[in-house]
């Protein structure tokens, strides 16, 4: 099922033909709860840009996608953030079981 961002796309795709993939691909969106959503631009010349020229019809676009009326819309410079690692990090997996103590095996060290 396509995210409300997907429909975005897709309208603007349909609008803009070609200038879709100059403006619009290079952009990524990250919702923020249910009333905000975040665009990340990769540079200041693509966010004035954006804010410019189409800020207005995503926000138009997205509203109605998501069904939310009061949805409001920020542009931000940069790249959105990593999504969060489903695998701990090395440092916090379990390691191998001990190995059993013989005999031979010295005691540990205190």
């Amino acid at each position: 099922m396509p995210t409300p961002w997907d429909q975005v796309c897709a309208q603007l795709r349909l609008e803009l033909g070609t200038l879709f993939e100059v403006w619009i691909a290079p952009l990524s969106a990250e919702p923020l709860g249910a009333d905000r959503l975040r665009i990340w631009a990769p540079s200041a010349l693509f966010h004035d840009w954006v804010r410019e020229h189409y800020a207005v019809r995503i926000g138009e676009l997205y509203r109605t996608s998501s069904g939310n009326p009061h949805l409001r819309v920020v542009i931000e410079v940069g790249d959105p953030p990593a999504p969060a690692a489903t695998a701990p990090p090395a440092a916090l997996r379990p390691g191998p079981p001990p190995l059993p103590r013989t005999a031979a095996t010295p005691p540990p060290l205190p």
